[in-house]
């Protein structure tokens, strides 16, 4: 029998109920026009960098992530474990965000790690000192290395509001989302030389790997 008290779970969506919920959501589903190729399977130490972000997700404390990739990616990608990957073909970042906003019932003080796909994990230690921010009271935390601002974005879940909203309107870009929050928001300096790379083109994958790029 239900209980009166407890909300109906929709079956179509994927619920994180604990207050102590981490969850990571890795925006994967660009063309990769630049790069020759989808991000989400470009192979990076071994492995495709979807699942590899994946990984360090869960390796910072993360008890689930959510992948948003487009449908042939997804398919090569397979399952990966304890991840979850939702198909789509957005327009860019903030409707990836979206589909993973309004897919996830991300109820009470839940925690959620933002990243493109299109860059290097970064390291544990940083993933834990953007949680332990929001542990201490901020709203968001993100990651600067030599005064410039770099992903991943770790933030409360109602950060996110904007994007599990039914209104039609396009969504906003996560920097305007942000910006609201701007009192709330704590910048954490890092020793972390992953934070601020962007691996858009064949180079940038030169530059960060000695080699060109290859994918799964």
């Amino acid at each position: 029998m239900h209980d009166a008290n407890t909300p109906q779970q929709r079956p179509d969506v994927v619920y994180f109920l604990s207050v102590s919920t981490k969850v990571a959501i890795i925006l994967a589903a660009g063309l990769g026009e630049r790069m020759g190729g989808s991000k989400a399977l470009l192979r990076i130490d071994g492995q495709a960098l979807a699942a590899l972000h994946v990984a360090r997700a869960l390796e910072a404390g993360c008890d689930r992530a959510v992948v948003v990739a487009r449908p042939g990616p997804a398919a090569r990608l397979g399952q990966i474990p304890r991840a979850t990957i939702l198909v789509a073909e957005t327009a860019g970042q903030a409707e990836s965000l979206q589909v993973a906003a309004r897919k996830v019932g991300m109820r009470g003080d839940v925690r959620v790690l933002v990243t493109p796909v299109d860059c290097p994990p970064a390291s544990v230690a940083t993933l834990h000192a953007l949680f332990a921010a929001l542990d201490n009271g901020a709203s968001v935390a993100t990651p600067h290395r030599a005064g410039k601002g770099g992903h991943p974005v770790a933030c409360t879940s109602g950060v996110l509001a904007p994007y599990s909203s039914k209104d039609p309107a396009p969504p906003p870009p996560l920097r305007d989302v942000l910006a609201k929050h701007e009192t709330t928001r704590t910048r954490i300096e890092v020793d972390d030389p992953r934070v601020g790379i962007a691996l858009d083109t064949p180079d940038d994958v030169v530059s960060f790997t000695g080699k060109p790029p290859s994918f799964l």
